[in-house]
């Protein structure tokens, strides 16, 4: 319930919710949509806090 109220607040203020870590939440999935948001996070300077993974680490952990 609390998500729920949490992602209507925010995505009525700002089009979007974002939950960390690197879980984000849109109101409609859309090419529109989606560009909106990454546009706002990237002004933001939102990835600029996300690691990059290791190709070697992701396919093992996916094995």
């Amino acid at each position: 319930m609390r998500l729920k109220q949490d992602f209507e607040l925010e995505s009525e203020s700002y089009g979007y919710y974002l939950v960390e870590p690197n879980l984000i939440i849109v109101k409609e999935v859309t090419k529109e949509a989606i560009e909106f948001v990454v546009k706002k996070l990237y002004e933001q300077k939102y990835f600029e806090s996300i690691k990059t993974v290791d190709d070697d680490k992701l396919i093992e952990y996916f094995q």
